[in-house]
């Protein structure tokens, strides 16, 4: 074990100081909480006084989000989980249902865990595979298939991901993929470049 030290650390303004009211959308209702810390990474340790960046912001109460692709229960958030009004809370946790059998989420987005070879990999499937950002966008939808639907949080950082792959073209919004993205509530107009 090594030895304690003290150090000082500036830290850059945080969006919500600690003791702050912030609101959580969640499927079952947005939900009223206080900020009671910080995660912090600590940056540039080179300079007189090391400089941290907030990376999480710790939660008076527990609440459910969006994992990779499972919900997780947590006290420890990102800065986009949060929101400064109860109205906007709200918003942001309606839940918008999706309805789709087993094989429309194969052709929309695929199997992860098949041979590249099958008619079901992710590989072949309308989505595709090209970046990070289709990545992201199939864990979102991958969740989406587990709730059966997402609150509009959650199709939010969807739309974000989509609009940052920057290849999406007219054939994502047909077929079983077009499908999906209709009942989400998503438009080629809100995720082209």
């Amino acid at each position: 074990m090594g030895v304690e030290e003290t150090i000082t650390l500036n830290v850059w303004k945080p969006a919500y100081s600690i003791g702050s009211t912030v609101y959580v959308p969640q499927k079952e209702g947005a939900i009223t909480t206080k900020v009671t810390g910080y995660l912090v990474e600590v940056r540039d340790v080179g300079r007189d006084q090391p400089l941290g960046n907030v990376q999480r912001y710790l939660l008076e109460r527990m609440v459910m989000f969006r994992g990779q692709t499972e919900r997780d229960l947590n006290n420890e958030v990102l800065r986009e989980y949060l929101y400064p009004s109860l109205e906007e809370a709200q918003a942001a946790s309606r839940f918008i249902p999706v309805n789709a059998d087993i094989l429309s989420w194969l052709g929309a987005i695929g199997e992860r865990k098949v041979s590249e070879d099958s008619t079901y990999s992710h590989h072949n499937s309308q989505l595709g595979v090209c970046c990070a950002c289709l990545s992201n966008a199939r864990d979102i939808l991958t969740y989406c298939q587990k709730e059966k639907g997402l609150i509009v949080h959650e199709k939010n950082a969807l739309v974000r991901e989509l609009r940052g792959c920057g290849n999406l073209t007219d054939k994502h919004f047909l077929g079983e993929l077009g499908d999906i993205f209709i009942q989400l509530e998503i438009g080629v107009d809100q995720v082209s470049c």
